[in-house]
């Protein structure tokens, strides 16, 4: 693996950084993941998170993580159907994806879909970067409806030398193996899940550290010729394949 070609991208800081951090975990596993590695993920598959935890490691590309920020996580349909709120950007979050849903399945106007209300406002602006109203209904009125459409006809995109434009989206792997949506790319998952696209390409960017001794002892078993003692429910992981494949 080139570990300089896989750095190429970001400030000189991160780049420094990220190549530390890969030789470092170098020294305790085998099993490293490329950073840059894309996973294909079903959306139904995914978690979510009402821990903030998850979102302070979102520009750690590549950590290897203990502790119990992977528990407190939720389906898909649990999330749209919690009732409870435990904070503010929790809660936007699933209203991004009701309203969304209602925008296009149903020709609801942005401005009046929950998403608009007063209460998400504030944080909806910052989110898109927009300082008032009319700026943030023009930038979903074009923006978003673009997204749609893009999607609907080219599927999920990520970057690459064709697409420097599009940011990738990223996920985490939980201890075992949960994949743990990452805190962006919201409205390009939701449209997704509405087209019934099937596999969507995500980076990771935390593991936890149990996980990662999963991919420790599937690599052992496969280099040792003892693949058929490895666990049936492990043979499709998406964050497995890198190793299950290699030649």
């Amino acid at each position: 693996m080139n570990v300089f070609k896989l750095f190429s991208r970001g400030s000189p800081i991160n780049y420094y950084k990220r190549i530390f951090r890969c030789f470092r975990y170098r020294l305790f596993y085998t099993a490293v993941a490329d950073p840059d590695k894309i996973i294909w993920v079903a959306p139904r598959d995914l978690k979510f998170s009402w821990s903030e935890k998850i979102g302070s490691r979102r520009k750690r590309s590549g950590d290897i993580i203990n502790g119990e920020w992977d528990l407190d996580i939720v389906s898909f349909e649990q999330l749209l159907e919690a009732s409870w709120d435990t904070d503010a950007k929790i809660s936007l979050q699933k209203t991004k994806y009701k309203s969304i849903f209602k925008h296009f399945i149903e020709g609801i106007p942005w401005e009046q879909t929950e998403l608009f209300q007063n209460s998400n406002l504030d944080i909806l602006k910052v989110d898109r970067g927009c300082s008032t109203f009319n700026e943030l209904l023009y930038r979903y009125n074009k923006e978003i409806n673009d997204l749609y459409s893009n999607i609907k006809e080219n599927g999920i995109l990520s970057f690459s030398k064709e697409n420097p434009e599009i940011g990738n989206m990223y996920v985490h792997i939980g201890r075992n193996g949960e994949i743990i949506k990452g805190e962006h790319g919201q409205h390009r998952l939701a449209i997704a899940i509405l087209l019934n696209i099937d596999y969507i390409p995500f980076k990771v960017r935390a593991r936890h550290r149990d996980w990662q001794n999963i991919r420790e002892m599937v690599f052992r078993k496969l280099n040792c010729g003892r693949e058929d003692e490895i666990d049936d429910t492990l043979l499709n992981h998406p964050d497995l394949q890198d190793i299950l494949q290699h030649d």
